[in-house]
């Protein structure tokens, strides 16, 4: 190689790693650099989450320049599974990242349970967002494709945590939408359909609108088409 030239290549290659965890805290909240930084051929399971006690209040710039988008085009990698825990993310910062990802099968969200008692992933704008539309049918075309609406259709494990904010009927919907026991469903639609569900309910003096009896009632309807599921509640102080 002449001396003063310089070769450019893809980031930092790490072809021997399958799963990778990222913790971010108040001194370093963002994780975009990670994205930027690495290449991962055989990346199928991604987690983030905050720190333990020093979770941070936001996460600014985490798509700066399509990051994350970028780092899957560049390893060519098919992430399977994905956890987002007590992250100050918006439902939206959360549907974009769920857009590029039609290959999840399994996906945990946990809100942080420590005050201001609030849902800031698992809005009422997300759960719409994952309802299957059973007239709806599989995204062969470019037009849907870029539809807004994230479908997830090889979806199978569903664990979240989330405060008592939001209605009953929501919840249940998007695991309704996605349990049925008829084979044509999953022809038709190309949904493989939930296989387990944990649910995790935070209540506080100022999030009781989610009844948890309730949603246990509706699940167990559900669970006639074979669905596993725990559902739960946590009180907090």
């Amino acid at each position: 190689m002449e001396e003063g030239t310089e070769t450019t290549g893809p980031p930092n290659i790490v072809h021997n790693l399958g799963s990778l965890s990222i913790v971010v805290d108040n001194l370093d909240p963002d994780f975009s650099h990670w994205f930027n930084n690495l290449t991962l051929p055989h990346l199928t399971s991604l987690s983030i989450a905050s720190a333990e006690n020093m979770s941070p209040r936001s996460c600014q710039n985490v798509f700066t320049d399509n990051c994350f988008p970028s780092v899957l085009s560049r390893s060519g990698c098919t992430i399977t599974s994905l956890s987002l825990t007590k992250l100050p993310l918006s439902d939206d910062d959360v549907l974009q990242l769920l857009s590029v990802l039609p290959s999840l099968s399994s996906l945990t969200i946990h809100e942080d349970d420590v005050e201001p008692f609030k849902n800031n992933m698992l809005s009422s704008h997300f759960f719409q967002s994952l309802v299957i539309d059973p007239n709806d049918t599989p995204p062969n075309t470019q037009s849907s494709e870029s539809s807004s609406h994230t479908s997830l259709r090889h979806l199978k494990c569903l664990d979240l945590r989330l405060h008592a904010s939001l209605p009953v009927k929501l919840v249940a919907e998007v695991i309704q939408s996605r349990c049925t026991n008829k084979p044509e469903y999953s022809t038709t639609l190309g949904v493989d359909g939930l296989h387990v569900v944990n649910i995790l309910v935070l209540r506080s003096e100022e999030m009781v609108l989610l009844d948890v009896e309730e949603l246990r009632d509706l699940l167990l309807r559900i669970a006639g088409t074979g669905l596993p599921f725990t559902c739960s509640s946590k009180w907090l102080e």
